[in-house]
């Protein structure tokens, strides 16, 4: 029994078909006898809950990567060629901003000031390095438009650190960006800031 058993909250027991639930329950729960130290295990599942898939896109023709979701606000990372992927040296985050007050934007500030250790923030608009990039990618994924800004920490720990924010105006760019820039330093786990 390599899935183990499983039995919704609701007290019913749904049938299991090579791993596909055929009952309408909301929740399930697998339990699993197999586990290393010999006790059981649970795995919780919301059913209800819709989970975007990522892509994984490869482009042929500027020979980078795209992983994205079409989640709010739309996230995407940029896979740079001939580079690392290290995230914010060569798997840079692009978060696209359709609305600057709505979401973690309005905060981007102070949630940029706690979480990145930088000395100062060096921003490029429409970067010449990454435009044939974003611009095919915005194409190809209709976001709103096609202009962009990236961030570079400079100074301290997080020096040399970039993220990519898409936006129809400068002040959802630079949000979008400042979003971007703090999201990849929680995913480095470089922080001292606790949650």
């Amino acid at each position: 029994r390599p899935f183990g058993d499983a039995t919704s909250c609701s007290g019913a027991t749904p049938e299991m078909s090579a791993g596909h639930m055929e009952d309408a329950a909301s929740r399930v729960v697998f339990k699993n006898n197999i586990a290393p130290n010999g006790e059981d295990t649970e795995l919780n599942i919301d059913c209800d809950r819709k989970v975007s898939p990522v892509l994984r896109e490869k482009d042929p023709h500027h020979l980078c990567e795209w992983l994205s979701d079409s989640e709010h606000p739309v996230a995407s990372v940029l896979s740079l060629p001939n580079s690392t992927a290290d995230p914010g040296v060569g798997a840079l985050l692009c978060v696209i901003c359709e609305e600057k007050s709505a979401w973690l934007f309005p905060y981007a500030h102070e949630l940029v000031g706690s979480v990145v250790d930088y000395d100062s923030l060096k921003e490029v608009e429409d970067d010449i390095e990454l435009q044939t990039h974003l611009v095919a990618r915005a194409a190809a994924s209709r976001w709103p438009c096609n202009l962009f800004l990236v961030i570079t920490a400079v100074g301290k720990a997080h020096h040399g650190l970039r993220a990519i924010g898409v936006g129809t105006n400068a002040k959802a760019r630079k949000r979008a960006a400042l979003v971007a820039l703090s999201a990849t330093v929680r995913v480095l786990g470089e922080t001292g800031t606790t949650e």
